[in-house]
């Protein structure tokens, strides 16, 4: 009897080794996958992101929306390196960027096509273009939060680089059809300063001199004003259908 347990028990572990074994060659194009993306995002570095928008119109419930964004162009992948006008990016990062409906749908590979670049200032423009049918007008009157989330802001800009990026549109189909489009700079650079007060200095602020001479300021933003937490927690609430909001768009 003891031998034929210890025979029994020596084939059961060879069934599981071949079991594992094949467990393992099953993972190798997840792990190959996850490999590569790393790799990608490693040698692009994180920050890709420079600005972005969202403007939409409807059609009955049916929502056309258009997603506006620039990235920085200097990446390992030569089709974003050698991209021009009429071409077509798949858009990546730490985070992927992801287009969250507010229903609970969402659209997780986001294409664009390429509007404009820049070589000399390393940057690559372009529309994305999605639509959405939604269920009712609003979400039990109030409106639908779309919003398109990842990671991560450019490394070089100096207010809250490398972190995670948010922008949302509401729409409520009760009150319109469509929604304004931004048209503004996407990116503004200009002089920081802190100004002391007593012993004790505020955060810097950005500022222009008008010619009218009085000067134009804006407080830099804190990790929280421009959705940063999007990064964190976009995996445990992307099945949610939302995502914490404070802007309707977001200029760098």
């Amino acid at each position: 009897m003891d031998k034929l347990d210890s025979q029994e028990g020596e084939a059961g572990a060879r069934r599981g080794a071949r079991s594992h074994r094949r467990g393992i060659h099953a993972l190798w194009p997840f792990v190959l996958l996850l490999s590569y993306a790393a790799k990608r995002v490693q040698a692009a570095g994180s920050g890709l992101f420079r600005f972005g928008h969202i403007s939409w119109h409807a059609q009955g419930n049916t929502v056309s929306f258009t997603l506006e964004t620039g990235f920085r162009k200097s990446v390992s992948d030569p089709k974003w390196r050698e991209a021009k006008v009429g071409d077509r990016l798949l858009l990546f990062g730490k985070e992927p960027p992801q287009f969250l409906y507010g229903d609970s749908q969402f659209a997780s590979t986001l294409v664009m096509d390429v509007t404009a670049v820049s070589q000399a200032e390393d940057w690559v423009m372009g529309v994305t273009q999605l639509e959405h049918t939604y269920a009712t007008p609003n979400n039990k009157q109030r409106p639908w939060k779309a919003q398109l989330v990842g990671c991560c802001r450019l490394s070089e800009i100096k207010n809250n680089a490398e972190l995670g990026f948010e922008l949302t549109a509401e729409v409520d189909l009760t009150v319109a059809k469509r929604s304004p489009r931004a048209a503004t700079l996407p990116m503004i650079t200009v002089p920081l300063e802190g100004k002391p007060v007593g012993t004790m200095a505020l955060p810097p602020s950005a500022y222009i001199p008008s010619r009218s001479g009085n000067d134009v300021e804006w407080n830099v933003g804190t990790p929280v004003d421009v959705g940063s937490a999007a990064a964190h927690i976009l995996k445990s609430l992307l099945h949610r259908g939302f995502v914490h909001s404070t802007s309707s768009f977001l200029i760098c």
